[in-house]
């Protein structure tokens, strides 16, 4: 009852063929028991484990049986969600005579970490990777994605597609009704060219300025060239 982990240990149960049909909880430390949100008596007390356990967490039944019946050892990650709170565990479960000892380490502390530094770098992959304005990928990215393609197709003798869009008369169009109207222009040309390239080993970004750039992956002319038609069709539609 010192541990710091939940340990409980349980039998396995079985039906007249020999299957195991359930687990009885023989062992429950005050840890555990709080994981399945009773005390160590009502624990102990319980003669369907399995229902116990799926108040923690559903579908054990299967891994529980499976570590029994081929002592091998499984760790998973699990959440439990309780109310208005969220606590990871790392569940081992451990083969043990004719049933199974199962520790629960509380991980939530390392998982709000790692969860902190994935938004962190994700937001730095987009600072680092999109264009702010329109939202589709930057000359950085464009440089990175196009030589790496370049490389993947000439090995493979694939064709690479590249469409190069300048926006016209923008210079007019933006002395004329103004610079947030030009960037509002811009982001519905983004918009346009994005709604024409689907496929996801294309990219779309913005090259400088009003002109953009698009990478088609094993396209050869005539697939470019439909799709630049593409481009033009959907700016006239937006």
């Amino acid at each position: 009852n010192s541990f710091r982990d939940g340990i409980a240990v349980f039998e396995a149960v079985r039906d007249s063929h020999g299957k195991i049909c359930n687990f009885r909880p023989l062992i429950v430390n005050s840890v555990a028991s709080r994981i399945f949100h009773t005390t160590i008596e009502e624990t102990i007390n319980k003669s369907i484990g399995i229902n116990l356990i799926d108040s923690f967490q559903p579908d054990l039944l299967e891994p529980f049986s499976r570590v029994v019946e081929t002592g091998i050892v499984i760790e998973k990650d699990y959440i439990d969600r309780y109310e208005s709170f969220q606590t990871w565990y790392q569940l081992a479960i451990v083969k043990l005579g004719d049933g199974v000892v199962a520790t629960f380490h509380d991980i939530t502390e390392h998982k709000q970490i790692e969860s902190f530094w994935q938004a962190a770098n994700s937001a730095l992959y987009i600072q680092a990777n999109i264009d702010s304005l329109t939202q589709v990928f930057n000359r950085r990215r464009f440089d990175e994605y196009f030589l790496q393609e370049w490389q993947r197709c000439t090995r493979e003798q694939q064709p690479l597609g590249l469409i190069l869009c300048d926006v016209d008369f923008f210079k007019s169009y933006n002395d004329r009704y103004g610079h947030q109207a030009g960037d509002r222009c811009l982001q519905q040309i983004a918009k346009a060219i994005c709604y024409a390239v689907k496929r996801p080993g294309d990219l779309v970004a913005r090259y400088g300025g009003e002109e953009f750039v698009v990478v088609l992956s094993n396209t050869n002319i005539a697939g470019t060239e439909y799709v630049a038609r593409k481009i033009s069709q959907s700016i006239k539609a937006f």
